[in-house]
């Protein structure tokens, strides 16, 4: 089953993803089995959301992982200093070290 998800995330495009879905939580109902109940109940659930995944912008799908990985870079800045007292100083280490062009990298 993990297959066919994968699948319907490679093939499926903003205007057919709502079909691949319906046909996949379908599907989990065929198998009957008790586990994949909660699954096809989040999909129903989140159906409009993850159709809106599949929104592209320039060519490219949408997605948070860049901000999910500046937001790791923030924690690691903070970890590694082992808190700043000032914030300020904080913000613009922060501010410097996600520059594109620093020379400082994390």
């Amino acid at each position: 089953m993990k297959c066919d998800y994968d699948e319907i995330n490679f093939i499926a495009t903003y205007h057919n993803a709502g079909r691949y879905i319906d046909k996949y939580i379908e599907d989990l109902h065929v198998y009957g089995i008790p586990e994949y109940i909660p699954i096809s109940k989040m999909l129903k659930n989140w159906k409009h959301e993850i159709v809106n995944s599949f929104l592209t912008y320039r060519g490219r799908r949408i997605s948070n992982g860049p901000i999910e990985s500046m937001n790791s870079r923030i924690k690691l800045i903070k970890h590694n200093a082992n808190g700043y007292k000032n914030f300020y100083r904080f913000r613009l280490r922060c501010l410097y070290t996600l520059n594109k062009h620093s020379s400082i990298k994390f």
